[in-house]
């Protein structure tokens, strides 16, 4: 019994090792009870990070300032309103010296305004009987043609240079085509909205009676 028990305490003891290896990390004749140990790599030269150069900040461009067009002169913008076809809607004959008298009528009547000075003493031999003026027309050439209800014209060649001042120089290419010779010379132009105002004057003499004549012609522009 004495020898059952020692065996029996040489078993337990034997049993008592075992575990205690297997708890410490295996049998070391064999490598694959043994716990492998992780091997951490090590880490090579690191490649210097080139610099970044800077960017340059972009200098902002200045808004470019646009360029105003040239103002017209006062002469180009008289000339401007005048260039164009004008019908007549009211005529006013003022005449003076050995006669005095003047009226206003509608439109452009030669017939009426002859009949008016007749009456007033002037002397007119010719019959304007129904003769209209029916256009006055400007071009920026320099010429100025007044059309009548006859298909007759008379021209005129004209100086604007003072046109801005209000004057209108004038010059009949020939004596008028309703044989009526009027006097060249200056003309006053002004503009009141959208019509302008057409002041001519004439000097005449007959029979040592000298008369002078305006003729106001307040025009709107022809449609």
């Amino acid at each position: 019994m004495f020898w059952n028990m020692k065996k029996l305490l040489i078993i337990i003891a034997l049993a008592t090792i075992v575990a205690f290896s297997s708890a410490c990390g295996g049998d070391k004749d064999n490598p694959s009870s043994q716990t492998p140990t992780q091997v951490t790599p090590t880490p090579g030269p690191t490649t210097p990070t080139t610099p970044t150069t800077p960017t340059t900040p972009t200098t902002p461009t200045t808004p470019t300032t646009p360029t105003e067009p040239p103002k017209p002169s006062a002469l180009d913008v008289a000339k401007a309103k005048l260039c164009r076809s004008w019908v007549i809607t009211k005529t006013r004959v003022s005449i003076s010296g050995s006669v005095k008298a003047n009226a206003d009528f509608t439109g452009c009547d030669l017939g009426e305004i002859a009949d008016f000075a007749r009456n007033q003493g002037v002397e007119i031999k010719k019959d304007f009987s129904g003769i209209k003026v029916e256009s006055i027309t400007f071009a920026s050439s320099g010429e100025s043609t007044v059309r009548f209800s006859s298909g007759q014209s008379d021209v005129a060649d004209c100086d604007f240079s003072s046109l801005d001042k209000g004057i209108l120089k004038y010059a009949w290419k020939e004596a008028s085509a309703l044989g009526y010779e009027i006097a060249n010379g200056n003309s006053k132009v002004e503009f009141n909205g959208d019509n302008c105002v057409l002041t001519l004057q004439a000097g005449f003499e007959k029979d040592s009676k000298k008369y002078d004549v305006s003729v106001i012609f307040v025009m709107a522009e022809k449609k």
